[in-house]
């Protein structure tokens, strides 16, 4: 029988199996880590070989419409316009978008991933600062807020990547 690496186990429920806590529950996913590694002649899992959770899947594919679906919204604006426009609600999709994608990565332990989306949010969030304050519904709150937020994904997205980087998930 084939061992899975323990990074892809998952529950019954299909849900993603708990970090193990102690030194023997590393341990044991280190053994069993390493009989894979034996059994497939040394060979790293392919990602085809990762079970990732059906709820990841939904937030990652409903993410990727909706950042890449901003496109379309801007060049049906712009067709409409009869000139290159940049419609409110392609900042809103950019975020939103970003955001799932941002939790994809951070779930499925991407570095790449979560680096490229959290800075992003820095012009997004910026965008929306400046729409919001056109418009005159920018409170000193929101404003705090967005900026905030846009931080702490930033941080969030860095420490996600010195932890690959530092070996945390090997």
């Amino acid at each position: 029988a084939r061992v899975q690496p323990s990074v892809a186990k998952t529950s019954s429920a299909g849900r993603c199996a708990a970090k193990p806590s102690t030194a023997s529950q590393r341990a044991l996913v280190r053994a069993r880590f390493g009989r894979y590694l034996q059994e497939n002649h040394g060979r790293a899992p392919q990602p085809s070989e990762i079970v990732i959770p059906v709820f990841w899947h939904v937030i990652g594919t409903a993410g990727a419409l909706i950042f890449y679906g901003r496109f379309y919204v801007q060049w049906i604006a712009s067709e409409r316009a009869g000139r290159s426009v940049m419609p409110i609600l392609f900042w809103y999709m950019s975020c939103l978008g970003s955001v799932m994608l941002m939790a994809l990565a951070v779930a499925t332990r991407s570095p790449i991933g979560a680096l490229s989306q959290s800075f992003n949010l820095v012009p997004y969030g910026r965008n929306l600062l400046h729409i919001w304050r056109e418009q005159g519904t920018l409170t000193p709150f929101r404003k705090r807020l967005v900026n905030i937020a846009t931080v702490a994904v930033a941080i969030i997205a860095l420490y996600l990547l010195w932890l690959v980087w530092s070996g945390e998930y090997k």
